[in-house]
């Protein structure tokens, strides 16, 4: 509970890229959440900002 209580609001994200790991490990977490019938709907769409700007800007 305790954790639960401690939430922030994060309203400015710095440039440090996140490593993978920590990335899998997340969605890992994610995956043991219960879910109705044990259906599992869950999809994960992982962006890369900087690969997301560069084809913004260019149109590719």
């Amino acid at each position: 509970m305790s954790i639960i209580n401690k939430r922030q609001s994060i309203r400015r994200f710095n440039e440090k890229e996140v490593e993978v790991e920590k990335i899998n490990k997340i969605i890992e977490a994610g995956m043991l959440a219960l879910s109705s019938k044990n259906k599992r709907p869950w999809r994960f769409v992982i962006l890369d900002l900087i690969k997301v700007r560069y084809t913004s800007i260019n149109g590719n």
